[in-house]
């Protein structure tokens, strides 16, 4: 704050050095021949080169680089200054008035309300030294008071009058200021570490997925980028999961951990990611040659051995390669493109660094296809809805379903939903496969009880399509089913495609009387905003943070901050990816209100629900009744979700 205070009279201080030189010399003027030269003229012969000098000295001062203690020792100095010379002045104009009448007076105290003006709003920003300034005149304004005549004392009362409310808002504007200000900081500093934690994998401190993926699209974009020279490079850990399975997750953590710092000095010639898992990514530059001669390096880095406090581990890495020049600069293509050349490794065996090539066309030419047979496929009869129960932490018992899509081709087979879901968004099909399956997900949930509501997933292109928010309505007042039990669930892709179209649909969404949650919170650093600035009903902590619940610190503590803001906000709080006992007890001890995952329940088919719910509220019943009578109701809770919860 001194730092802003000091650069902010640097800037002033010309203006404040000549408004004050025009006053003084203003009263001069008024008293030359009125009163003895020597008085008169000696303090603006003074005060010309003082105010001049002052100037130039802050004007030199502006692009100066100080240190926090240097602005404060200015500051101090400054004030110092200010009172002293306004003191001055004060008693300068004290004595002038001698040698005058009221006219003469009445110009004294029209220079001392200006410049008071002056001094209490050009200082404002240091009402220290304001305030210090007013003092003085304040006194002139008390002594023409007690010893002028009427007119004169009704112009000083006047005027001390103002000054104390002017001197009084500027301190009440800067308490105000320094607040925002202050808020303004904190703001940016919560925002800073939001966005280094949205951007950093927490566990190895490497740029994460979502931060590589951005560098990557921007650097593909970039006008003359050389995409003969970029090379993306995917890596896989081969031999991980015995390490996690023999010795433990902690152990697996070091050995991602040893993992990043190897990497890591690699930094200087390519950017370095972890993208999840054991999984990492790479972005090389050079000719073909020298990239895969440096591809090499990083393979032999990884696969030395691994010291663990157990012993020594050995563990090997699989390397894809794709050239960006391939992809003719299309990111999706390329990692499609490097993907797949892993993926050729893994089959070959462990250790195996692959680069793709022509030869490997036929999987750009399976993409191709899928997108065909999804545009001539009859949707209405090939697509299907699994739902998966979310359930109260409390009790265990199911509060909704989640729908989600399934496509069954008689071409291709079981296409799993990542693939033909990101298919249809890429293309313009994604309208209609939300509308068919909407449809279906409500035609099931009408023969559920009323207690039971429904979410469905609505995709980046649904919250910027003007139709969406007509086609849901029509869909629901269609089925007889009552709003308030569809939960709508967005992912902060979409929001961010284009957040004021968004918005305006959730906003007419929400108007329909259906709820909002936002999905995989927590991933994206611009989620409080959401928070903030969206008619959000529930937060969906992302899976990725419940996964290593019980093993890390960062996680829980990340959980722990996302259900408190649930709390202070008034949402309901969801986490998804909840596989053990272990994580659903901690994350009902947290406060978090309902559990989705693998523990709860697995997805099921429509004709398995009735059968599910009905299983759900015999063991509460059962539970009811084996309960012991002295039982508390903390006793009664935890004991009911110990029998209800399956974790397969």
């Amino acid at each position: 704050m001194q730092l802003a205070q000091f650069h902010a009279v640097t800037k002033q201080a010309a203006l404040f050095y000549a408004t004050f030189w025009l006053n003084t010399s203003s009263i001069a003027y008024s008293f030359y021949g009125v009163a003895p030269d020597w008085l008169v003229l000696p303090p603006i012969c003074v005060l010309t080169p003082v105010c001049l000098l002052r100037t130039l000295h802050y004007r030199r001062r502006q692009s100066d680089a100080i240190e926090i203690e240097e602005a404060v020792r200015r500051l101090r100095v400054l004030t110092r200054f200010v009172h002293h010379i306004m003191t001055a002045v004060a008693i300068w104009c004290i004595t002038l008035s001698q040698f005058g009448d009221q006219t003469t007076d009445l110009k004294i105290l029209c220079f001392v309300i200006l410049q008071a003006l002056c001094n209490t709003f050009g200082l404002m920003h240091i009402p220290a030294t304001a305030l210090r300034a007013a003092v003085p005149f304040s006194l002139v304004g008390l002594y023409f008071l007690l010893f002028k005549g009427p007119d004169t004392q009704l112009a000083s009362l006047t005027f001390l009058v103002m000054s104390n409310v002017a001197v009084t808002l500027s301190i009440i504007y800067y308490d105000v200021l320094l607040s925002r200000v202050l808020q303004h900081h904190q703001l940016k500093r919560l925002g800073d570490e939001n966005l280094r934690l949205a951007n950093t994998d927490l566990l190895t401190g490497l740029p994460n997925r979502r931060n590589f993926l951005q560098k990557l699209e921007a650097e593909l974009a970039a006008p003359g980028a050389a995409l003969d020279r970029m090379h993306l490079v995917l890596i896989d850990l081969d031999g991980f999961k015995p390490v996690n399975d023999t010795y433990g997750h902690l152990a697996g953590d070091k050995v991602l951990k040893e993992v990043g710092r190897r990497l890591s000095a690699f930094q200087e010639r390519c950017e370095v990611a972890r993208l999840g898992g054991d999984e990492f990514g790479i972005v090389l530059y050079g000719d073909r040659p020298a990239a895969l001669r440096q591809a090499e390096e990083i393979a032999r880095s990884l696969r030395q051995t691994y010291m663990l406090a157990q012993g020594c581990v050995n563990v090997g890495a699989t390397l894809g390669i794709a050239n960006a020049g391939e992809a003719k600069g299309e990111m999706l293509e390329l990692m499609e493109n490097a993907d797949y050349a892993l993926y050729e490794g893994k089959a070959a065996g462990r250790n195996q660094t692959v680069t793709f090539d022509l030869g490997h066309e036929t999987a750009l030419h399976h993409r191709n296809r899928m997108e065909q047979t999804l545009r001539d496929a009859d949707l209405e009869a090939e697509l299907s809805l699994q739902f998966q129960p979310i359930v109260c932490a409390a009790s265990g018992q199911p509060v909704m379903f989640e729908a989600l899509a399934r496509w069954q081709s008689p071409l291709l087979g079981a296409v799993p939903p990542q693939n033909f879901i990101a298919m249809a968004e890429a293309t313009d099909l994604i309208g209609h496969l939300t509308k068919i399956l909407f449809a279906k997900a409500l035609s099931a949930a009408t023969l559920w009880p009323s207690g039971i509501g429904l979410s469905f997933n609505l995709s980046a292109q649904d919250l910027v399509n003007s139709e969406t928010t007509a086609m849901v309505s029509q869909a629901i007042e269609a089925a007889g089913i009552e709003p308030g039990r569809i939960t709508f669930e967005l992912t902060e892709g979409g929001l961010i495609r284009d957040f004021a179209v968004a918005q305006a649909t959730l906003q007419a969404l929400k108007g329909l009387g259906v709820s909002l949650a936002i999905d995989d919170f927590g991933t994206g650093y611009s989620s409080l905003t959401y928070v903030h600035r969206l008619p959000i009903d529930k937060l969906k902590i992302d899976r990725s943070f419940v996964t290593e619940l019980e093993e890390s610190t960062a996680c829980r503590d990340i959980v722990t901050s996302i259900i408190g803001l649930c709390r202070s906000q008034g949402l309901e709080c969801v986490a998804e990816g909840v596989e053990t006992e272990g994580q659903g007890q901690l994350l009902r001890s947290l406060g978090c209100d309902l559990l989705q995952g693998y523990g709860p329940g697995r997805p099921m088919w429509e004709k398995d629900i009735a059968g599910f719910i009905a299983a759900a509220e015999g063991e509460r019943a059962a539970s009811a009744r084996q309960e012991p009578p002295t039982a508390t109701a903390a006793d009664r809770s935890a004991a009911s979700a110990a029998l209800e919860w399956n974790f397969a």
